[in-house]
């Protein structure tokens, strides 16, 4: 028997269902059918710049979506979260490029697209967290 593992919002579900998995992402499946097809460095870094595209856009689209959900004062809150974590983002990039950059041989350009991927790609997934909590918890929006 094979157990499976979900971590939702910060808890553990179990399942002993072997055919109970998470779907898999959508945007994360096309990232991975980009790098699939690269076979090159440049096309490796290509595919994951695409990949940050992607993610950016599906973390644009959720948190449009948390903006018509949240009462004003939250809304403000979300606003200046997403404010900061931009200037996270952005030094974050800037530290792993000055890491990466420094970094004898061709592997480490993927590796750092990838870390800065990563990044967006959290956040998407956290601001997706939130959106649900509020469509499945909240008793108004129901």
């Amino acid at each position: 028997m094979t157990i499976t593992y979900f971590a939702v919002s910060g808890v553990t579900l179990v399942s002993a269902d072997p055919d109970t998995r998470p779907t898999p992402d959508p945007v994360e499946i096309k990232v991975d059918e980009l790098r699939e097809k690269a076979k090159s460095t440049g096309e490796m870094v290509q595919a994951e710049a695409r990949g940050i595209e992607l993610w950016d856009a599906e973390l644009n689209r959720v948190y449009r979506l948390l903006q018509t959900k949240l009462p004003e004062p939250d809304r403000k809150k979300l606003i200046n979260s997403q404010r900061a974590w931009l200037t996270f983002r952005d030094t974050n990039s800037e530290l792993i490029r000055s890491v990466y950059e420094r970094a004898e041989g061709t592997m480490y350009r993927p590796i750092a697209v990838n870390a800065e991927l990563q990044i967006v790609k959290e956040r998407a997934e956290n601001l997706r967290s939130y959106l649900a909590t509020i469509e499945e918890a909240w008793p108004d929006t129901r």
